[in-house]
C-alpha cells in the first residue's frame, strides 16, 4: 500500500512540475529585435475571408475616407472599399468590372472622382457614393505601368491593336464624361514597335501645354529595345522634340517622369536621367546599376532615392550631382511617404522609416505578425504596398494580407 501511495505522489507531483513550467514558458520569437509595441494600432478591420489571405491595392487617402481593396487569389473581381478614417467601417464598395480584374491596374483621385485604368478599360467612379459615372473598353497597351495617366482634367492612354502593331496611338478623354479623341500617332520604324509611356504635362514658359512622354520601342526582328524621349507641343499640335535611343547600353525600364524647374528627371533600370525640356538636351546622367528598381521622392530641388538593394541616394535635380549616400537603407521598398522630416515605406514584410539622409530608425512587422494563426498576417500583403499617412491627424494606413489598419506615425 505504501509503495502504491509512493507512486501516486510521485506522478502527481511530476504532473504539476510540467504544468508549472508549461504555464512559465514564453513563445519563441525569431524577430525579438522587431519592436512592434511601437506601432499603436488606432483601428483594424479583417480584409480577408480566405486562408490565403487578400491583395490589396496601395490605400488612399482622400476627403471623402480611406480607399483599400480586397482580391482573394480566385476568379473574382476585386473589391474596392471606401472606409471611415475614424473607425475604418465600409461606406461603400464596388466591383463594376467589365472583366474581372486584380491589383495590376492604376489608380488615381481627382476631385471627388476614383480613376481606374488598366490595360483594356477605363472606369470613373464616384467617390460620393461609389457609382460607376463611365467605363469603357479599348484595344489594350500590353505594356507599361500605370496603364494611363491623369493629367489636368483628362484621362490619357497608349493604344495599339496587337503586339506587333507598328502603329500606336495616344488618346485623350475628359474624365467627367466619355469623349475619346486622338492626340497623336506613332508609327514604327526600322523594325521597332513604338509604345508610348510616361505621359507627363509641362507648361513652357513660352505658355503652351508640352505633353513629355518616352516611347519603349522594340524590335523582335533584332531583339533589341530602346527608348525615345518625346516632347508634343498641344498648342500647335507638333512634335516639339525627340531624344532617340537615351540608354543605347540597354532596355531600360519605363518609371514615371518628374517635372521641376523646366528639367525633366525619370529613371530606368541602369539609372537616373536629366533633361533640358526647353531644348531636349541632356543635363545630367547618374549610370550605376545600385539604382536597380529604385524609388524617389522629390523635395525642392533635392531628390531621395531608395533603391532595392540596400543604397539611400540625395541627388542635386539640377546637375545630378550625388549629395549623399547611405549604405545600410535595406532592400525592396515601395512607395516613399514623407512627413515631419523622415521618410516611410513598406520593404519586404516591414515598415521602415529613414532620416533625411537615409539612415533606417526603425523596422517593424505588422502589429498581427506575432498572433497565432488564423490571425497571423504580414506585411505589405501580396498587393502593392504603401503606407500613405493623413497630415492633419498624423495617422498611417495600411493593409496586410489579412487586415486593412489604421496606426499613429510611429515616432
Amino acid at each position: 500500500m505504501k509503495y502504491i501511495t509512493f507512486i501516486i505522489v510521485f506522478f502527481t507531483t511530476l504532473i504539476f512540475l510540467s504544468c508549472e513550467k508549461q504555464i512559465e514558458s514564453k513563445p519563441i520569437c525569431l524577430y525579438c529585435n522587431t519592436d512592434t509595441s511601437k506601432l499603436q494600432l488606432i483601428w483594424s478591420e479583417i480584409n480577408s475571408n480566405d486562408s490565403l489571405g487578400a491583395r490589396s491595392m496601395a490605400p488612399i487617402i482622400t476627403d471623402y475616407g480611406v480607399l483599400f481593396s480586397s482580391y482573394y487569389h480566385k476568379d473574382d473581381a476585386e473589391v474596392i472599399s471606401l472606409r471611415d478614417k475614424k473607425d475604418g467601417h465600409i461606406i461603400w464598395s464596388w466591383n463594376d468590372w467589365n472583366v474581372y480584374t486584380d491589383v495590376s491596374v492604376s489608380h488615381f483621385v481627382k476631385d471627388d472622382k476614383l480613376i481606374i485604368l488598366d490595360h483594356s478599360h477605363t472606369y470613373v467612379i464616384s467617390l460620393i457614393d461609389g457609382q460607376t459615372i463611365w467605363k469603357s473598353s479599348s484595344r489594350p497597351n500590353y505594356y507599361g505601368n500605370p496603364q494611363g495617366w491623369i493629367e489636368g482634367d483628362k484621362i490619357y492612354k497608349s493604344l495599339y491593336r496587337s503586339l506587333r502593331d507598328s502603329v500606336n496611338k495616344l488618346i485623350v478623354s475628359p474624365i467627367d464624361h466619355q469623349e475619346w479623341d486622338t492626340v497623336l500617332t506613332l508609327v514604327g520604324k526600322d523594325s521597332y514597335i513604338p509604345d508610348i509611356q510616361s505621359v507627363k504635362l509641362w507648361m513652357a514658359p513660352s505658355g503652351d501645354s508640352i505633353l513629355v512622354f518616352q516611347n519603349r520601342s522594340w524590335s523582335f526582328k533584332k531583339t533589341d529595345g530602346k527608348i525615345d524621349l518625346y516632347a508634343y507641343n498641344l498648342s500647335k499640335r507638333k512634335i516639339q522634340w525627340i531624344k532617340e535611343d537615351i540608354d543605347p547600353d540597354g532596355n531600360s525600364h519605363i518609371y514615371a517622369i518628374t517635372i521641376v524647374n523646366n528639367i525633366c528627371v525619370f529613371n530606368g533600370s541602369y539609372g537616373y536621367y536629366g533633361f533640358d525640356l526647353n531644348t531636349g538636351n541632356r543635363l545630367w546622367q547618374k549610370k550605376t546599376s545600385e539604382l536597380a528598381l529604385c524609388i524617389s521622392y522629390l523635395i525642392g530641388d533635392i531628390l531621395y532615392v531608395k533603391s532595392d538593394n540596400d543604397i539611400f541616394l540625395r541627388l542635386d535635380v539640377k546637375t545630378g550631382r550625388e549629395l549623399s549616400r547611405y549604405t545600410g537603407a535595406g532592400n525592396y521598398a515601395t512607395s516613399l511617404v514623407y512627413f515631419k522630416n523622415k521618410f516611410y515605406c513598406l520593404a519586404a514584410d516591414e515598415l521602415n522609416s529613414y532620416d533625411m539622409y537615409g539612415k533606417k530608425l526603425f523596422s517593424h512587422k505588422s502589429p498581427f505578425y506575432y498572433k497565432p494563426l488564423p490571425y497571423y498576417s504580414v506585411f505589405p500583403g501580396i498587393g502593392s504596398g504603401g503606407c500613405p499617412i493623413d497630415p492633419s491627424t498624423e495617422l498611417m494606413y495600411i493593409a496586410d494580407e489579412k487586415y486593412v489598419m489604421c496606426i499613429k506615425v510611429p515616432q
